[in-house]
């Protein structure tokens, strides 16, 4: 379900809201299938934890990894004839930031759509570190962090959050979590008792 969810999703670009709603609906679904989570409990954590992107984000993403595809001769030849790099006349700092040229279009409903014109202003919108990224993998992981923290508006309370929670996990996977635990508690108690003295 979630493999046909993301299938040819960078056509999706643009389209109406509510037609991504619906998707984004099918991905909550798989979200609670998977966790079985109850269907009155908040979906975002479960989202942050399974590390899953929104399906507009997605969409996104499925774009610029296209871009960077063909900017790095990896796609194939009629997706890399729409990317076009941009060169300028004079010689501006502009031209080793790895930059598109945005096609001029003719209808802003269907013409802002398509693939080079979208791409292009997607890929000239990100930083200058995702697009001088050295590889294909290095790239896939600065975008999907990048969109990942654009996409729930992650605060450093909430990194910290789901860090301890894979930090307990970890623990306790382990079976240390107890006597981690138990560490904590001793330290908490020493401290108290040092204080009152």
């Amino acid at each position: 379900m979630c493999i046909r969810d993301s299938y040819g999703n960078a056509l999706l670009y643009g389209i109406n809201k509510q037609l991504t709603n619906k998707l984004q609906r099918i991905q909550i679904t798989a979200a609670r299938i998977i966790t079985r989570t109850r269907k009155h409990d908040r979906i975002t954590p479960v989202l942050i934890n399974l590390h899953w992107l929104p399906v507009d984000h997605h969409i996104l993403y499925k774009i610029m990894l296209y871009v960077f595809k063909c900017l790095n001769n990896l796609a194939l030849g009629y997706l890399t004839e729409f990317v076009i790099p941009y060169n300028p006349t004079k010689a501006l700092r502009s031209k080793t930031s790895n930059l598109l040229t945005v096609p001029s279009v003719r209808t802003k409903t269907y013409g802002e759509r398509r693939y080079d014109k979208a791409a292009s202003i997607l890929w000239n919108n990100l930083t200058r570190q995702l697009r001088n990224a050295k590889n294909i993998e290095c790239f896939k992981r600065l975008l999907k962090t990048h969109l990942f923290r654009q996409a729930y508006n992650l605060s450093i309370t909430l990194c910290c959050w789901f860090l301890w929670n894979v930090f307990i996990f970890v623990l306790d996977s382990f079976g240390l979590f107890c006597m981690f635990a138990f560490h904590i508690h001793l330290e908490c108690f020493m401290l108290a008792s040092y204080f009152t003295l």
